[in-house]
């Protein structure tokens, strides 16, 4: 967590790594670095991702596994310009990240937090903010919700579980597909 008046370093480091803006290399060598700065408790490496998204901590009562866990993303990890964003849950007690696997490409572009603690995910295919030929802008909502498992296919499964995504588009229409992990996204 972050305090007021944390230093974090930008554009000294970037995470625990020390960071040159005029190329954007970062290094292990710290040499240099001002003393004082606070490293994060979690990060990854540029090999999975291009930007971390940030997201919330989840109060919500959907999925009570991922209760008091960060859910948060990266806008991409297959190219710039290529949709293939990726979610997050990190535990923050135990200073783990595991992935929630998304059954379609997307760029992630924000999270929003609801009154009950819900989180939904503001994705699109689309780089930027585009609208279609009617002006209608073509980004989705999705919420992150639990699906039950049938009991034949919990058979299979086992305690992996298997979610669903429900995508709701601005005229109402849901379209469904599956996902395995913790949760969903709607």
């Amino acid at each position: 967590m972050v305090n007021a008046g944390d230093n974090l370093g930008w554009s000294f480091k970037e995470g625990t790594f020390a960071f040159d803006p005029s190329t954007g290399n970062v290094s292990t060598d710290l040499t240099g670095i001002p003393a004082g700065l606070v490293d994060p408790i979690l990060q990854y490496d540029h090999d999975e991702g291009i930007s971390i998204t940030g997201g919330f901590v989840y109060e919500g009562t959907e999925i009570p596994l991922l209760q008091g866990k960060y859910v948060f993303g990266d806008f991409t990890q297959a190219g710039f310009f290529t949709p293939g964003g990726r979610l997050f849950v990190a535990d923050l007690e135990a200073l783990t990240i595991e992935e929630l696997a998304l059954p379609f490409s997307t760029f992630v572009k924000s999270f929003g937090l609801g009154p009950d603690g819900e989180i939904y995910l503001l994705a699109g295919e689309n780089l930027g903010p585009f609208a279609d030929v009617n002006g209608d802008l073509l980004g989705r909502i999705y919420k992150i919700s639990a699906v039950p498992i049938p009991a034949a296919l919990w058979m299979l499964v086992g305690a992996f579980g298997v979610l669903g995504v429900y995508r709701r588009r601005r005229s109402g229409s849901v379209r469904t597909s599956a996902m395995s992990d913790k949760g969903s996204v709607q």
